[in-house]
């Protein structure tokens, strides 16, 4: 979002979600401007006052049109259409275990039954409380089949994280090892988080500060890594997974198997020489293994893809904190071009496209953008800003970097 010298205005669309528009420019295709106005940080608290009742009653009353589309179709749907293609193919190995795509399929069939069976249903936050291996993936993908929200949680955090999460997250019920059960995080005031259809997920990264901020995932995200991976870079093979619940990196190499039929290799726990846990895959060498780029901007994230081993030049992916990847080919000069589904806009103060040349904000657009930030609608109007030239009532990604645009899908930072 631009500078709070410029003044403000508090939009809403069809889904009661609210953003913050720049006065003196019609807001987007499916969003009608309110009363509130004022500065970023103003709207922000404006924002924060409203309980999600009252944004329904703003959005009713203004009618904004049709609301953003939420995708159709959910990564259960994808992964199945995987399954049934290629039932027999074994996705999953764990120190002696594995599991075929068919057998992965049963088993979250299973728990997602066992989850009915509680009670739980469309937008119920389930915490899997897990090391990641086979159970995690399993449980997962329960919790998305019977209609919950997956709360992944680090069973090696502290316990006082452990908690903290599971009561900001407003968990119903708990996948720890044996049957789910339910799970009282307390009643639900006012100002409880409603989650939107579409929603997937919620990740509280943990280096985000001391206290848990949830980061919520949207199907249509994990949709968008499983299929729009870069042509001729990722063509099946073994994955080694090696990033913990709290890194959005463990849904990228995760999901990328549930869209390609690739076997994830789930890693050992080992102990390094220095003390820290080090993943040791364990079967084989994996084909693709990901690790963590040095940075050049707050906010965004550089993550390498080694094929075949480390001994070659791994390809630099670029994405943000809350999306992972975005965008392949990157360098020191550039965040490189965006995946398929994804848009680069380059913007000024006003949200207005500059012109070839020129510097402004980049902002993105498509898949990557999530839902936002549990609990917190001013951090998420802030963040997440109405698109202008995307479906109606959708949002993008005010990444905060200053970029200079060169062609429609090429910029390059300053």
């Amino acid at each position: 979002m631009c500078s709070d010298e410029t003044r403000f205005r508090v939009v809403v669309n069809a889904s009661a979600q609210l953003g913050i528009w720049p006065i003196g420019r019609p807001p987007p295709r499916g969003w009608q401007v309110t009363a509130m106005a004022g500065a970023v940080r103003r709207c922000q608290d404006f924002i924060d006052q409203i309980p999600p009742a009252g944004a329904r009653e703003l959005a009713h009353a203004r009618q904004p049109g049709p609301g953003p589309a939420a995708s159709s179709r959910s990564i259960v749907e994808l992964f199945d259409r995987t399954a049934r293609a290629a039932a027999t193919v074994l996705v999953l190995h764990e120190a002696g275990r594995q599991l075929t795509l068919g057998e992965l399929r049963s088993r979250s069939v299973a728990v997602a039954d066992e989850l009915s069976g509680i009670g739980v249903g469309g937008g119920d936050r389930v915490a899997v409380c897990h090391p990641v291996g086979i159970d995690f993936v399993v449980a997962m993908l329960g919790v998305l089949r019977a209609g919950g929200i997956c709360v992944p949680v680090d069973v090696e955090a502290s316990i006082e994280r452990r908690d903290a999460i599971l009561s900001d997250a407003g968990v119903s019920a708990i996948l720890a090892g044996g049957r789910p059960r339910r799970f009282d995080s307390g009643p639900a005031g006012e100002f409880a988080w409603q989650p939107q259809p579409g929603d997937a997920l919620v990740v509280y990264p943990s280096d985000v500060g001391p206290d848990p901020v949830g980061v919520v995932w949207r199907h249509s995200q994990l949709r968008g890594l499983a299929v729009g991976e870069p042509a001729g870079v990722f063509d099946g093979g073994s994955v080694l997974v090696r990033h913990r619940p709290d890194d959005g990196l463990l849904l990228l190499e995760l999901v990328w198997s549930f869209g390609t039929a690739a076997s994830a290799v789930i890693f050992d726990d080992t102990t390094s020489a220095t003390g820290g846990r080090r993943p040791r895959a364990s079967t084989g060498a994996p084909d693709i293994a990901f690790s963590a780029a040095p940075i050049d901007h707050p906010g965004e994230r550089r993550t390498l893809l080694w094929r075949g081993g480390t001994a070659g030049a791994p390809v630099q992916l670029w994405g943000l904190g809350d999306s992972t990847v975005v965008a392949t080919g990157a360098s020191a000069d550039g965040p490189g071009r965006p995946l398929p589904g994804v848009r680069f806009l380059v913007l000024d103060h006003d949200l207005t496209m500059v012109p070839t040349g020129a510097t402004g904000r980049l902002h993105v657009a498509g898949w990557p953008v999530g839902g936002g930030y549990l609990g917190r609608p001013g951090l998420t109007a802030q963040r997440l800003i109405p698109d202008p030239s995307g479906p109606p009532g959708s949002r993008m990604v005010d990444t905060g970097i200053v970029v200079r645009r060169r062609t429609r899908d090429l910029v390059t930072f300053g």
